[in-house]
């Protein structure tokens, strides 16, 4: 609209495509058409062809390639020009294609009018315009257009295609450096169309975030987490706490270099943790893949030390279930006491809660009467809603223990996690089901760690669940660091 103003031209915004950018033009009667734009990306100059004319605006270009060579000048100083004139000015585009028995464009744009986003990459949305329901000059069309500072975006269903298109555009005034500018702007539009994108490509994702999310039940849950994770038991002495740390470990190895010599060394630390006082461990168990089962399940009998095992293609969980059932019987053939499995997020963040639940209870009878761990991968849930949802799903599939985390994953337990965990378990109880234990796997390295975890356990559900059978840690260096501070005092 300023570069029309400049040149004493008349501008008119219309819905996207030529038809209607030919029609504004005929509502002017005999006046010269000069430019007909597109997101899309097309052009029309002159009006000598009423349609998207690539051809002719490419020669225009050419002509003005040329009268600038003239100059010593290229379209790029040109640009130049105008950006510094007027402030820069960005615009991109995105198409996110639907398979067959993916969601319907149609219903996207219905969940997007009833829950718009109310940030894009960090962008606040201050303004939505529903273009089909906008009166006005403009006719009734399927098109949101989203508002952000210096910058809006439009998002519609393609009229041919099982695809949703996306355009963006930022500007900035010149307030700073051209290519500063320029970079602002490409960097802001790239976030928000990548954010964007995410959104309407996965919607299953973000309807069962907001079915899940729970603001008012979970506004002071990370406080009274922080509040309890800085203490110790109230139970029990620091002693008796530690000596329970290093009984409820289960010593783990999963790495992608194990051997044999470095189960027969986990072993032997698990059996017996402090080398010169004999009344400290065993550890609860020592965690294998399911291929080093056989020789852990050897050098570890009759020590009252057992053998669990991940298993259910772990660390993602994302293999066929027959697959999964497969690694989990050879894990209990080979010897496993305890066998680690983990749960299908996918599913459960789609909310395809009968999945996860199904995929559970078949699990939950191949591992027969052997102790069931569910991995819930506390990191990946986002949210204390779903890690509760997660564990009480868990729990009525059978399981014997929670857990919270791979430790592949670059957070593992936390003290938030721990407590939505534990209050979880505490409702399964006060509802009539079986007592289940928790497992905090994944960053637990100091003894500080250990008791706070134990008093968020003891506080939510009871000096009962300060034993081994309730509670375990699933770790590896944390052993050593335990016997040097119980060795302390």
């Amino acid at each position: 609209a300023k570069i029309a103003d400049l040149h004493g031209a008349q501008y008119e915004q219309t819905l996207t495509g030529f038809k209607w950018i030919m029609h504004a033009q005929e509502q002017h009667g005999d006046a010269d058409f000069i430019l007909g734009y597109e997101e899309a990306l097309g052009y029309a100059v002159g009006g000598e062809v009423r349609d998207k004319d690539g051809i002719s605006a490419a020669l225009v270009a050419a002509e003005l390639a040329g009268a600038l060579a003239d100059q010593g000048r290229t379209l790029g100083d040109a640009l130049d020009d105008l950006h510094v004139r007027h402030g820069v000015h960005i615009s991109g585009q995105r198409a996110v294609r639907f398979e067959t028995q993916g969601p319907a464009a149609a219903d996207i744009m219905s969940w997007l009018r009833s829950s718009p986003p109310n940030k894009l990459a960090g962008h606040l949305v201050t303004e939505i315009d529903d273009l089909l329901n906008a009166g006005g000059p403009l006719p009734p069309t399927d098109a949101l257009v989203l508002h952000i500072q210096a910058g809006r975006v439009i998002i519609r269903p393609s009229g041919t295609e099982p695809k949703l298109k996306l355009y963006a555009e930022f500007w900035r005034p010149m307030s700073e450096e051209l290519h500063e500018a320029r970079a602002t702007a490409h960097g802001h539009l790239a976030n928000v169309l990548n954010e964007l994108t995410s959104l309407v490509g996965d919607p299953e994702r973000a309807k069962a975030t907001q079915d899940l999310d729970s603001p008012d039940a979970d506004a002071d849950l990370e406080a009274r987490a922080m509040t309890l994770f800085a203490g110790a038991p109230a139970d029990i002495s620091r002693d008796q706490a530690l000596r329970l740390v290093i009984e409820s470990i289960d010593l783990t190895t999963l790495a992608g270099d194990d051997t044999n010599g470095r189960i027969r060394a986990l072993c032997a630390q698990a059996r017996r943790p402090d080398p010169a006082d004999a009344t400290v461990g065993p550890t609860a168990a020592v965690c294998v893949y399911p291929n080093l089962v056989a020789i852990a399940s050897e050098l570890t009998k009759g020590s009252g030390v057992a053998v669990a095992s991940v298993a259910g293609a772990f660390p993602s969980g994302m293999s066929s279930l027959a697959v999964r059932l497969s690694d989990i019987a050879e894990a209990f053939e080979a010897g496993a006491d305890e066998i680690d499995v983990v749960l299908n997020r996918a599913a459960l963040l789609v909310g395809d809660y009968e999945l996860v639940s199904d995929e559970l209870c078949a699990m939950r009878e191949q591992v027969g009467p052997r102790a069931m761990k569910v991995i819930l991968e506390t990191s990946e849930l986002a949210s204390p809603a779903a890690i509760r949802k997660a564990a009480t799903l868990a729990m009525d599939a059978g399981a014997d223990w929670i857990k919270t985390s791979t430790g592949k994953t670059s957070v593992g337990a936390t003290p938030v996690a721990v407590l939505a965990m534990a209050e979880a378990i505490a409702e399964h109880t006060r509802m009539g089901g079986e007592p289940v234990g928790l497992k905090i796997s994944g960053g637990v390295r100091t003894s500080a760690d250990a008791l706070g975890y134990l008093a968020i356990i003891e506080a939510t559900l009871g000096p009962a669940w300060l034993q081994p059978s309730r509670v375990r840690f699933g770790a590896s260096g944390l052993l050593t660091t335990v016997v040097e501070d119980l060795r302390a005092g």
